[in-house]
């Protein structure tokens, strides 16, 4: 019964994520050949979670558990800042920063968080699968959505956009709700008091 059920979510999921992906965003300009890679990564994640989820032979129920979470976690994150767009957001590797900055809804705990619903849904199907195939195709898209999100914030410090957004940053992390730069900035705080 758990590989039926493994067998539909994953479906469905990818469902999910490619109708979101192909309505829920727009073109825009961008660089044709990390595009290509993109799609490319994601046309061969997709058809291997698919492959490797109909083949799963396992009922571990604490992985399905685990998995399941993950990957409902991302699929509603996902499709919450979708919505939190006042318009349908570029689609990765764009070659123009947006138009505006966004700091609500899910953008208030990660800078970043479409890229972070594709990584939980991707993480949540190799703990479903089982597959270190899948988990490392899941390592290999998290290295992507990384480069893809820092190229974007590159273009948008360099714009109109720049100083907000470095306030922004320096508040809320890329993929967590906490910032690297925040976090240093307490810990000087702290040693700076323990020296005195």
């Amino acid at each position: 019964m758990l590989t039926l059920f493994i067998r539909v979510f994953i479906v469905v999921t990818a469902l999910i994520f490619l109708t979101g992906m192909q309505l829920g965003f727009t073109s825009g300009s961008r660089r044709s050949l990390l595009r290509l890679l993109l799609l490319g990564s994601i046309v061969t994640s997709v058809s291997a979670a698919v492959i490797l989820g109909w083949d799963v032979s396992h009922e571990n129920p604490w992985r399905v558990v685990i998995g399941t979470a993950l990957t409902s976690t991302g699929i509603l994150l996902f499709i919450v800042a979708l919505l939190s767009h006042p318009s349908r957001p570029r689609k990765a590797f764009a070659s123009e920063p947006p138009p505006s900055l966004l700091c609500r809804g899910p953008y208030r705990l990660a800078r970043h968080p479409l890229y972070l619903s594709y990584l939980f849904a991707l993480f949540g199907i190799a703990m479903l699968t089982a597959s270190r195939l899948m988990f490392a195709m899941s390592c290999w898209m998290a290295v992507l959505y990384w480069y893809a999100a820092a190229m974007e914030e590159r273009l948008i410090l360099g714009s109109d956009l720049g100083l907000a957004y470095t306030a922004y940053r320096s508040r809320v992390g890329m993929f967590c709700p906490w910032s690297l730069q925040a976090h240093k900035r307490r810990d000087s705080a702290g040693s700076n008091v323990s020296e005195r």
